[in-house]
């Protein structure tokens, strides 16, 4: 059997090429998809942007249906292995991987035109 999965694409102007540019407008944002999918009775949720794993806590509060955290698990099964992360300026700065990773394995490549 397959289970049944739906697949909820959010647009948020609190994200842009650096990651979280507008805490306020993201949190409204996630709120309002975390609201849709638990309407929808989900058994469980996974967030695919790693920029707002720095509101997991938050996130997670909101929710009645577990939320999976993609980061800590990749730690858990390819912390000894994993030699780079490359993450946004706002993953980076706001310490999404701190802890779970070697602080020196992360780094934040500049993206977009000019």
């Amino acid at each position: 059997d397959f289970p049944e999965i739906i697949l909820y694409s959010m647009a948020s102007s609190g994200l842009d090429a650096s990651g979280v540019c507008d805490e306020e407008t993201l949190k409204e944002d996630l709120i309002k998809g975390l609201y849709y999918l638990n309407k929808c009775k989900i058994d469980i949720i996974i967030i695919t942007c790693n920029s707002v794993y720095q509101y997991f806590d938050w996130l997670q509060k909101q929710s009645k249906a577990p939320i999976y955290n993609p980061i800590y698990a990749t730690s858990y099964e390819l912390g000894k292995v994993i030699k780079g992360i490359v993450c946004s300026k706002s993953s980076k700065e706001n310490g999404v991987y701190n802890g779970l990773f070697p602080t020196d394995w992360t780094r934040h490549f500049r993206t977009g035109h000019g």
